[in-house]
């Protein structure tokens, strides 16, 4: 079965927008401006001035156009009722830069002014609670120990800037500090007493607790206790006391006396670019049903509705949506981007939109029918602390999810995504996953959503856990999963490519390579066994029954290349240029027509037979996974690449509306020269000059006109021959 290779979003411009307005079921527009007023009529000319009062007029068909700029509004949509064909859209003028800010200035929130409480360190009294501070746009820390920070993604580093726990000397309600080089619990000159304690000390679990005993130059502290401590290494922080505020970029706040701490390394008193975080929702539903929110940009606040079907966010960006109250010392699950359907199913879309920055996971979506597509998910979740059920960076719970075509990278829980129910996810791309929490799986498939799903079409890459996984109870006996399906993975440098716990599962036309453990483990053990598991067409320099020896594949296999078979310690398959991310075989491997057909997953399949592993060798399309933009991206090999083979081919991840492409190619990034028009993504430059840099563009040819793309360039190697 071919993936597709693209999807297609309506572009909205301003012809289209203005008819998709005018031709509304109800017929009415009503526009907010920051300059408006609400006795105005809601006009182009004489705009609402709040999002609400244009809301509460709201009726099917209705659209609200929001003017630039920034709006600190926590809109109410209760009741809020559109239908299929006549939704309420609210969105934002086309061209224009619309920002709903969860955030207020301090010198606004501020009842005394800056004064100087000691070095660098000043202090306000605040009218109100805050619970995340940012400066000139950029976010300051909670003070803590050990130091780290956001701007030089020293949070995500567990070896150097968390502390380390003693696992033999720790229980569920007493921690116990392991000194290292840098961090020692005993130096520190006071007690942290009601200090908030991060503790990644359960596995793929991080608690929040206050610390509720501790003594100055102890090595331990107690807190109320945590479910379990699991005989690993693991790691904790502290915050939440003015004594651990001692660096530039942090602050606290004394929830008792709302007094605020910033730490100003200028010397001199903050100035009126700071802002605390006040409000937890800019837009907020009970009882909503299709209502659609365009093109929106969220800065320190999120979106949630309950018992909402069929709601839609489509092309928003969201900074910093989600975070903890820590500061305020409360221990709760945080509040991020939610959509709780009722128990017929909420039909969410999710389309087209970035998650970034956000402390704690970035969605949350209870329902079934629920849709992810096309979305970017960046640098979240660095503390994963008290986030719900296995700690997740998105949960999709309920009957028939779809996660298709997002791009995430740079997350910190053990497990990306959590099913409850068989998922279909397709055409993503993962990396750097996992990063402050252990064990877990990027695609982690509990029993009630293995039988149905289908994982497939989707990139793991470059991370310490699994790419995906089946997974199962760890008690002997207890009942294991079964009927799922994965088929044309890469796994790239991850823990162990693809987890197989169960039975009758389906495991077709995967390729791993550079695992740290076995590469496809069809898990044959005391509690899983894999009776009538198929095991077909895979292509893993480790395939084995265990999850780091070798050991003969239980169930039924055959037509897979395994490189125990080559090496006693495994062999990488023989692929074209994995490290360039060209996973095609080589022509003249033992990967070619080495497969047998598998309908409908090996359909169209080039030669004889289908080959071992993900690709096609002959192939005239290479599927790339990951988000689509206007543009082509994701170029192969990658932009500012070296060590690139003389025989090197060009790919690229088509543009969203792109009908056919134009390409450019030479050794000059200002003197490309047009080669051709094609409608695949597949160049072929010839031989390639070794130790020469070429630069190359792909132009999209869309309905709407041709989208110039960025210029990429790479070297080909000086001493690499092709196929080496």
């Amino acid at each position: 079965m071919k993936p597709i290779l693209r999807l297609r979003l309506p572009a909205i411009t301003c012809v289209a927008f203005a008819l998709c307005v005018a031709s509304a079921a109800a017929g009415e527009a009503y526009y907010v401006a920051p300059n408006g007023d609400d006795s105005h009529p809601g006009t182009m000319a004489r705009p609402f001035r709040t999002i609400q009062h244009a809301v509460d007029l709201a009726s099917a068909g209705t659209t609200v156009v929001i003017r630039g700029g920034r709006y600190h509004e926590s809109v109410v949509l209760s009741g809020v009722l559109g239908s299929a064909k006549a939704p309420v859209t609210i969105t934002a003028f086309p061209g224009e830069s619309v920002t709903m800010d969860g955030t207020r200035s301090i010198e606004e929130l501020s009842s005394t002014g800056w004064t100087r409480h000691q070095d660098h360190i000043y202090r306000t009294v605040l009218a109100q609670d805050v619970w995340q501070l940012f400066a000139d746009g950029e976010l300051m820390i909670p003070a803590r120990w050990p130091n780290a920070f956001f701007h030089d993604n020293t949070l995500w580093d567990q070896e150097t800037h968390w502390a380390r726990i003693d696992s033999g000397k720790t229980t569920t309600g007493l921690i116990t500090d392991s000194p290292t080089t840098h961090h020692k619990l005993s130096a520190l000159p006071f007690s942290v007493t009601a200090a908030m304690a991060v503790l990644n000390i359960d596995s793929f679990r991080t608690y929040t607790r206050r610390v509720s005993k501790h003594a100055p130059g102890a090595a331990s502290f107690s807190v109320t206790p945590v479910s379990s401590v699991r005989p690993t290494d693991g790691y904790y922080f502290l915050e939440g006391k003015l004594e651990l505020l001692d660096s530039a970029r942090e602050w606290f706040l004394d929830p008792a006396t709302k007094a605020l701490y910033l730490w100003a390394d200028a010397g001199e008193p903050p100035g009126a670019s700071v802002r605390g975080k006040v409000q937890d929702f800019a837009f907020y539903g009970n009882q909503c049903n299709h209502v659609r929110i365009e093109g929106l940009q969220f800065f320190a606040t999120a979106f949630n509705f309950v018992n909402s079907p069929h709601m839609t966010i489509e092309g928003c960006d969201f900074r910093f949506a989600g975070c903890s109250k820590r500061m305020l010392g409360i221990e709760a699950v945080p509040l991020t981007c939610s959509i709780v359907g009722p128990d017929s199913g909420a039909f969410a879309s999710v389309i087209d939109c970035t998650f970034r920055y956000s402390e704690c996971h970035a969605v949350y979506l209870d329902g079934a029918g629920n849709r992810i597509e096309n979305c970017l998910f960046e640098r979240i979740d660095w503390s994963c602390s008290q986030l719900p059920r296995l700690m997740s960076t998105v949960y999709m719970h309920g009957d028939a999810p779809t996660f298709r075509r997002n791009t995430a990278r740079a997350c910190g829980a053990s497990e990306f995504i959590e099913f409850t129910a068989p998922p279909l996810v397709e055409l993503n791309d993962f990396s750097e996953i996992g990063l402050v929490q252990n064990d877990g799986a990027i695609v982690q498939l509990t029993r009630g959503a293995q039988s149905g799903s289908e994982t497939r079409y989707n990139w793991f890459r470059n991370t310490t856990k699994n790419g995906a996984r089946f997974d199962a109870s760890t008690a002997i006996g207890s009942p294991t999963g079964s009927g799922g399906l994965m088929h044309h993975n890469i796994s790239l440098n991850t823990r162990c490519g693809l987890m197989i716990k169960g039975d009758n599962h389906r495991c077709y036309n995967n390729t791993t390579i550079g695992s740290r453990n076995n590469g496809i483990v069809v898990l044959d053990d005391a509690i899983s066994h894999n009776n009538g598991t198929v095991t077909r067409n895979n292509a893993a320099e480790k395939l084995s029954g265990h999850r780091a020896a070798k050991q003969v594949l239980p169930g039924i296999h055959g037509h897979n290349w395994n490189g125990y078979d080559h090496d006693p310690k495994g062999k990488t398959p023989p692929l074209r240029d994995p490290d360039n991310l060209d996973f095609r075989p080589r022509p003249d491997s033992e990967l070619v027509d080495r497969g047998t057909p598998v309908d409908p997953i090996t359909d169209g399949f080039v030669g004889k037979a289908p080959d071992s592993g993900a690709y096609e060798f002959g192939d005239s399309r290479y599927w790339i996974p990951g988000r689509q933009h206007d543009t082509a991206t994701t170029p192969i090999p990658p932009n500012l690449g070296t060590g690139v083979k003389s025989d090197a081919d060009l790919m690229w991840l088509a543009g969203k509306e792109a009908t056919a492409h134009r390409v450019y190619f030479g050794t000059g990034s200002q003197s490309l020269t047009f080669q051709k028009r094609q409608a695949n993504n597949i160049f072929s430059p010839g031989t390639l000059l070794t130790g020469t840099t070429y630069y190359w563009r792909v132009d999209e040819v869309t309905p709407s006109g041709t989208i110039t793309g960025s210029v990429w360039s790479f070297t080909v190697s000086a001493n690499a021959n092709p196929l080496d």
